[in-house]
């Protein structure tokens, strides 16, 4: 082989390494791109946290059951005004591999470091879920404590919906069962059908019910009670005392409902 064929073969060899690596060194980057989780930090009681509290959310891996969590991710919240308290995490996607479990977890510090909220529930985390993500927390010394399910499951009558209250004397009662059949009582005719719950967010099928007249303050509070089912895509079961607020798709409320603990226990 020539001296001229042989340099131009070099040359391309070098060519197609620097490509090669080129390409390489862009797959890299792409495969190690952050992966981005939002939600909100909440906590049930009625308080404003002190000055110079720490608030901090962590992505860890959750995989080795006779091993301590292996930190993942750490994000330390700013400014807020209080619950629920918006976050932010990051992950470098290159931490994580298959075959793995996940799981969100949060705590609330006072400015000497000592604990005063913490989450007692799991929150897994699946690769590719972005959240939002809600992750509540309990006073530190009531972690470990029985506490209510924060589900809908139950019977509940209204105590407000849509921002117009109740009237006097009239009951408009909502009762979901873990299977999702929905019954209840919009103030003047009984009524049935059925609610679909994935995660926060709740869909209500439209409700058949009796046709009775009532007086005109039950059939407008019942009216209310249809319309505002129609508009719910999530809740929030706050404890203490047991309440179900069912929330719009921009997570405004509209209808609150308080529990029928005789129904209920």
């Amino acid at each position: 082989m020539s001296k001229f064929a042989r340099n131009l073969l070099s040359r391309r060899d070098l060519s197609l390494g620097a490509l090669v690596a080129g390409v390489a060194l862009l797959s890299g980057e792409a495969s190690a791109a952050p992966v981005t989780l939002r939600g909100e930090v909440v906590y049930r009681e009625r308080m404003a946290l002190p000055r110079g509290v720490r608030v901090e959310v962590q992505l860890v891996d959750i995989s080795l059951a006779d091993a301590p969590a292996r930190v993942l991710a750490t994000a330390q919240v700013g400014k807020f005004a209080g619950s629920p308290i918006p976050f932010t995490l990051r992950v470098d996607s290159r931490r994580l591999g298959r075959g793995r479990r996940y799981a969100l977890q949060a705590r609330i510090s006072d400015n000497r470091g000592k604990l005063m909220f913490i989450n007692d529930t799991v929150h897994a985390w699946t690769p590719g879920d972005a959240g939002p993500f809600t992750i509540q927390v309990v006073r530190a010394g009531a972690a470990g404590k029985p506490r209510a399910p924060a589900e809908p499951w139950g019977r509940w009558v209204a105590e407000d919906i849509l921002g117009g209250g109740v009237a006097e004397r009239v009951q408009s009662v909502l009762e979901i069962a873990p299977d999702g059949r929905v019954s209840g009582h919009g103030g003047c005719n009984g009524m049935g059908g059925s609610a679909r719950v994935k995660g926060k967010r709740i869909v209500f099928s439209r409700m058949a019910s009796t046709m009775m007249a009532c007086p005109p303050a039950q059939m407008n509070q019942e009216r209310r009670f249809h319309e505002a089912l129609g508009l719910v895509r999530g809740f929030r079961v706050e404890d203490e005392p047991r309440k179900l607020l069912l929330l719009d798709g921009s997570n405004r409320v509209v209808m609150r409902l308080t529990a029928d603990e005789t129904k209920n226990r």
